[in-house]
């Protein structure tokens, strides 16, 4: 009897300390040591801003591995704070570019990106675009996305081959 229940109460101790995922239509909760962390499917693509010297390179992450069709990234800047320049679209990924969407358009202080692609993408990483800055300033300046919203014709969106938008709303990426 002794034995059992010593054997019991490590079963449920082992067993409290594995990892079991719950999957629904909109969440993914997976629990590590009794600490729940939830990821939301419904918008699984985040962007992500590197920036080494004066390059910043745009990126879409895709830990779902959804279908990425297109993406249209339109960045606000401050005009006294940075200049951008030299947008290149990754036709490696994306090589359908938007006609007039590629360009800074210094009076509304928009970096204006706008891709899609032939066949979907499915990578964890995908690169879309790059582009220099120039600083005005010693100080960190932000770039946000510009418009973002659920709708598609919104000027940050990442779309799957349905015209559905799976871009998580987009934090400030601050300069270096």
């Amino acid at each position: 009897m002794k034995y059992t229940f010593l054997l019991l109460s490590a079963l449920i101790l082992f067993s409290s300390c594995q990892n079991n995922t719950i999957k629904n239509d909109q969440f993914e909760t997976t629990t590590y040591y009794q600490e729940e962390i939830t990821i939301p499917q419904e918008k699984p693509v985040t962007l992500e801003m590197k920036q080494i010297n004066d390059i910043i390179t745009i990126s879409l992450l895709n830990p779902y591995k959804k279908e990425i069709r297109s993406a249209r990234i339109w960045l606000g800047f401050s005009q006294k704070d940075v200049t951008p320049s030299n947008i290149e679209i990754d036709t490696n990924n994306f090589d359908l570019i938007a006609p007039g969407e590629n360009n800074i358009n210094k009076e509304k202080a928009l970096i204006q990106i706008g891709a899609s692609s032939t066949t979907p993408h499915t990578e964890t990483h995908i690169t879309l675009a790059s582009f220099q800055i120039d600083k005005h300033s010693k100080y960190p300046t932000n770039l946000q996305c510009y418009d973002y919203g659920e709708k598609t014709d919104s000027h940050c969106v990442v779309l799957d081959s349905t015209g559905k938008n799976l871009l998580a709303e987009p934090e400030h990426f601050s300069t270096k």
